[in-house]
């Protein structure tokens, strides 16, 4: 492979994509390459100064995620609505609390929730065609998520809750998943994403958000309240720090222009001193 080659195949690919799948393939094939690189099993980066730019117009990066205030909203309906019968709304509070992968909250067993510790061990996922557990997205996506208090209280009760409801019926999954729905097993992305419509709907917001939206959302509010980029990107799953600058670049160049006035504001102070 060389850069007029990769270049070609990225032309081809954004034939039908927009400019941030065209980005994002691009960041993803960087950064897997940087380990070659370092051990010298190949000699030249392929990727640098390509150009990725798409053939279709995207979506305003403001659609993927809600606003702190919309969020609370959204994150106090799920809650209030959580049933034991019905996974749906628990999964919505969950990926909204944690920033899970939708296949990564299917495949979440209670093993792998520690109440005492207060986290959650991301260590596989579930594949709905191959109706099994699959590995994560990448290795770095093999994580422990830390969980407040508050929200493992829930979990607890939601466990309890559930546990009643599998006896009563004498229904035993063959797996201890989380989000288990009692009358048809586990959702489904669009009716998860269906119900997350609605509940945006019912709210009254200008706009709705996917599963994935509420991995947005999550990322976007720690950024927002100063959690630093490389906690982010871990907390994500990310398979490098290139990843999650190139997907949140908006946010973080307007943290950058607060970032400047803040700047200012101490060494003023420093120099009125």
């Amino acid at each position: 492979m060389n850069r007029v080659k990769y270049q070609e195949m990225l032309n081809e690919f954004a034939e039908g994509h927009s400019d941030s799948s065209v980005k994002q393939i691009n960041v993803h094939v960087k950064a897997s390459l940087e380990n070659l690189l370092d051990d010298f099993i190949i000699k030249n980066d392929f990727t640098k100064g390509a150009i990725s730019k798409g053939g279709k117009g995207s979506k305003s990066a403001e659609l993927k995620y809600l606003d702190f205030e919309d969020f609370t909203k959204l994150i106090a309906l799920a809650k209030e609505k959580i049933n034991p019968i019905y996974s749906s709304s628990f999964m919505i509070y969950i990926a909204a609390m944690t920033g899970m992968r939708f296949s990564e909250l299917l495949g979440l067993t209670w093993d792998n929730v520690d109440f005492e510790k207060g986290q959650i061990y991301v260590k596989r996922t579930w594949d709905i065609y191959k109706n099994n557990f699959a590995p994560t997205k990448n290795d770095q996506s093999v994580r422990f998520l830390a969980v407040d208090s508050s929200t493992m209280q829930v979990m607890i009760n939601y466990k309890e809750q559930q546990e009643e409801f599998l006896k009563r019926l004498e229904i035993e999954p063959e797996h201890a998943f989380v989000f288990y729905n009692i009358k048809n097993g586990l959702i489904t992305n669009n009716s998860l994403n269906k119900q997350l419509k609605n509940m945006c709907k019912k709210l009254g917001f200008e706009k709705t958000i996917t599963c994935h939206g509420l991995r947005h959302t999550h990322a976007s509010t720690m950024l927002y309240k100063g959690i630093n980029i490389l906690y982010v990107s871990k907390r994500l799953g990310h398979s490098s720090l290139n990843v999650t600058m190139s997907v949140y670049s908006h946010i973080l160049k307007e943290l950058e222009e607060k970032d400047n006035e803040n700047i200012k504001k101490i060494f003023s102070e420093i120099n009125n001193k």
